[in-house]
């Protein structure tokens, strides 16, 4: 879907509900369990029809469990019924997977199924069969109260070209780079500036953002890995930005207390 020409201007898209949503489900990484083939591809099919791509998939118990283990995932969408197990044994093997936001499908009308949900901390439970927009509907219902809900929430104000008023989410913000008396906020739609130190605008952002440079801030959410032992941090988008020898140590702490435990 080619948003950029529907859209009169990014101004449109990052202040529109509509197109706004098609940045948060692209940022979503979710996990389908489901081992009848049909319904599998039935819902990748939907799930690619509204924008999100970030997708895997798994069939069983013992391969949802590992899968749990060492990925990080946004958004769950199951079958309860998985040869001649339930999908909750997965989720039983650890009390965080309880966390996850997790849409339930199910033929079946047996009441201790929809009981199990009771532990998921949001969940949903949609009897099949459904349709594309009943799952995109169950997804930002599912979503709501789930970290991708500060795309909404969190933004900086910024002025754009006409002098109008701009709320642009720092979800969306890839990195920042100085330049003498200026900013310049990188996007994958468009770059914008901001007459403003860096060392101020980082007092605006949230703990998603870290220095890396005297010269650049890069949103960690957006961090594709790093290179040259540790010279180097690469964005989203092939940007490949240096790590300056001051703020080395800062980039090492990050790695250990956050970005490897998130990216298991």
């Amino acid at each position: 879907m080619q948003w950029g020409k529907q859209a009169s201007s990014y101004f449109e898209i990052i202040t529109n509900p509509i197109l706004r949503n098609y940045f948060i489900f692209q940022m979503l990484k979710v996990l389908v369990i489901e081992d009848d083939p049909l319904w599998r591809s039935k819902i990748l099919a939907m799930l690619h029809e509204i924008d999100i791509d970030s997708i895997d998939c798994t069939e069983n118990v013992i391969d949802t469990a590992e899968y749990l283990e060492n990925n990080k995932v946004d958004l769950i969408i199951a079958d309860v019924m998985l040869r001649n197990e339930t999908v909750f044994k997965a989720f039983e093997q650890k009390s965080t997977y309880w966390l996850i936001p997790t849409i339930i499908l199910t033929v079946s009308d047996k009441e201790i199924h929809y009981k199990q949900t009771s532990k998921f901390k949001k969940v949903l439970y949609l009897v099949k069969p459904i349709n594309k927009l009943t799952l995109r509907s169950a997804i930002e219902n599912v979503c709501e109260s789930f970290n991708q809900k500060q795309v909404i929430e969190q933004y900086l104000e910024l002025k754009g070209s006409r002098n109008e008023r701009i709320k642009l989410p720092l979800a969306l913000i890839l990195y920042i780079e100085q330049k003498g008396n200026y900013c310049y906020i990188k996007t994958a739609q468009k770059d914008f500036v901001l007459k403003k130190s860096l060392t101020k605008l980082m007092l605006e952002l949230d703990e998603n953002f870290l220095q890396v440079h005297r010269s650049y801030c890069i949103n960690t959410q957006h961090i594709d890995g790093f290179k040259n032992n540790l010279e180097t941090v690469k964005i989203t988008g092939g940007f490949e930005l240096p790590i300056g020898r001051i703020n080395n140590l800062k980039v090492r702490k990050y790695l250990a207390d956050t970005y490897f435990k998130n990216n298991k």
